[in-house]
């Protein structure tokens, strides 16, 4: 028996989610059971137009989005939603907040650049972190071959982390890559 007959994720998008980022979100949190909570701290890089911020923030989290694009005016309205708007590879541990439980990155680069680029930015949060949801863009289907090596990649950026990859409905060419303790 399957958790979810053909495979698809039951999700609700609302009519107000400015991106399906919201759905590719609440796929990942329901198939990897993540225990994403009220109160929790999250940063996501990559981040407009601000579905992923807007599902967060209705979980009670306190989402901080890292795009150089805007967000939707609802979503940065929200009082625990935080945008900082530059591109990732400008970014500063310096603003970061003080703590991050869940990673989640989205960004429109190759897989391999995507993983460096975040790979610099993890020790400062190492102290923290809970968990990441990646997804990796597969623009060349030569990326494919690469996927194992980039989830041991995403699974060393916390010592124990093991990391699961799975395509989920809404990823279209993408690959959702989740990392927890294992």
């Amino acid at each position: 028996h399957l958790l979810w007959p053909g495979g698809a994720i039951a999700v609700d998008v609302p009519a107000d989610a400015p991106s399906r980022a919201y759905g590719k979100l609440e796929e990942a949190i329901a198939w990897a059971e993540l225990p994403i909570a009220r109160g929790d701290v999250a940063l996501e890089l990559g981040a407009a137009p601000g579905g992923a911020p807007l599902a967060l923030a209705r979980r009670g989290v306190e989402a901080w989005g890292v795009d150089p694009g805007e967000l939707a005016p609802h979503v940065a309205a929200l009082p625990n939603v935080h945008h900082l708007r530059v591109k990732i590879g400008a970014l500063r541990w310096e603003d970061l907040p003080a703590r991050v439980d869940w990673l989640l990155v989205d960004v429109n680069l190759a897989p391999q650049v995507a993983v460096h680029e975040v790979a610099r930015l993890v020790p400062p949060l190492r102290a923290h972190l809970k968990g990441a949801i990646v997804t990796l863009k597969l623009n060349d289907w030569a990326f494919v071959d690469e996927l194992p090596e980039l989830a041991a990649r995403i699974a060393a950026f916390v010592p124990g982390w093991s990391a699961r990859l799975r395509h989920l409905p809404s990823n279209r060419r993408e690959i959702c890559v989740v990392a927890t303790a294992r």
